[in-house]
C-alpha cells in the first residue's frame, strides 16, 4: 500500500525543524553533539494569545503539525488529522490520583476539566477551522507504527489527504516503570493518496507477522542523546526512517506494531 509524503514537521532535542535534522543525517562528521535547548514553539497561523493557554503537549503537537503543512490553507485541503500519544491521559488521571489521595483530598474542576481545549486534536480543529474528522490514538511504545498505519488507511484506502503527529513530552510517574521520559519529542507527516511535484518521498507499507521480521531494533545515531530519545520515547521509533527519508536513499524500515506484528516500509526518495 504506497502512500506519498509531502512534508516533515518535528521538534526532537537540539533538532527543531525537518531541515535541520536533514543536515545533521547528511553529515559525515561523526562527532556531532546536538545543543541541549528548548524549541520556541512556534506556530504559524495560530493565535498566540490562545496558544499560551493550552498545555504543553498541544503546543508541542502544533509546533511540529505547523511544519508539515501551511495551517492557512489547511481549511482549503480538510485533510483528515491523526494524533498519537503513548500516555494519552496519563498524565491528568496521575495528577487526579495523587490529590485524591492528599489529606484532606483535593480536585479542582478547573484543573482537570477535559475539553477541545486541553487536547491536540481539539486545539488543531479549532484554529485551523477544519471540519474533517480527527482520530486520536494511545497504544504505549506502538503507538508511532498505529498512526502510520491508520495514515495507511486513511490515505491509500480511504482516499483522503492527512496530517499525523506523534508526541509524548517528558513524562515519569514514580508507580509505572514502563513510562519514563525524558525527553519530549513530536513528529509531524503530511500524507497524500497521489504523488504530486511536492512529493518528498514515497512509502510502500505492509503489515508482516513475526515470522517475516528479520531486523533488530538496533538503530543507533551519532548524537547519544538522540539514542536515548529512540529508546525511552515512543514517538522516537520514526527515528530509522526519517534517517533514511532525511539521507534520500531507497531503505526497508521495519516498525514493531505488536508484540507479533510489524509494519514493512519501503522507502523510496521522489
Amino acid at each position: 500500500m504506497k502512500i506519498y509524503i509531502e512534508k516533515i514537521g518535528l521538534i526532537l532535542p537540539g533538532l527543531h525543524h525537518w531541515s535541520a535534522f536533514k543536515n545533521f543525517c547528511q553529515t559525515q562528521d561523526q562527532r556531532v553533539a546536538l545543543k541541549q535547548c528548548e524549541p520556541a514553539l512556534q506556530v504559524e497561523g495560530v493565535n498566540k494569545r490562545a496558544l499560551q493557554r493550552v498545555p504543553y503537549i498541544c503546543r508541542l503537537a502544533l509546533a511540529a503539525l505547523s511544519q508539515a503543512i501551511d495551517i492557512n490553507t489547511t481549511q482549503a485541503k480538510q485533510p483528515v488529522g491523526i494524533f498519537a500519544s503513548s500516555i494519552g491521559d496519563s498524565a491528568t488521571l496521575d495528577h487526579i490520583c495523587n490529590s485524591l489521595l492528599e489529606s484532606p483530598p483535593y480536585v479542582s474542576p478547573l484543573k482537570f476539566s477535559h475539553s477541545l481545549l486541553n487536547t491536540a486534536a481539539g486545539v488543531w480543529s479549532i484554529q485551523t477551522n477544519n471540519h474533517s474528522q480527527t482520530i486520536s490514538l494511545s497504544a504505549c511504545e506502538y503507538s508511532a507504527a498505529c498512526a502510520l498505519l491508520e495514515t495507511v488507511l486513511q490515505t491509500h484506502i480511504e482516499n483522503k489527504n492527512t496530517i499525523a503527529c506523534c508526541y509524548d513530552i517528558n513524562t515519569h510517574f514514580p508507580d509505572n516503570p514502563f513510562i519514563n521520559i525524558q525527553d519530549s519529542a513530536a513528529i509531524a507527516w503530511h500524507a497524500t493518496p497521489i504523488k504530486t511535484t511536492n512529493t518528498l518521498t514515497t512509502l510502500n507499507i505492509q503489515v508482516i507477522d513475526q515470522q517475516a521480521i528479520n531486523q533488530q531494533d538496533n538503530w543507533q545515531s551519532k548524537d547519544s542523546r538522540l539514542n536515548t530519545l529512540y529508546l525511552e520515547n515512543p514517538a522516537a521509533k520514526l527515528l530509522p526512517l526519517l534517517e533514511a527519508i532525511a539521507c534520500e536513499r531507497e531503505h526497508t524500515i521495519q516498525l514493531q506494531l505488536s508484540a507479533e506484528t510489524a509494519l514493512n516500509i519501503e522507502v523510496k526518495p521522489c
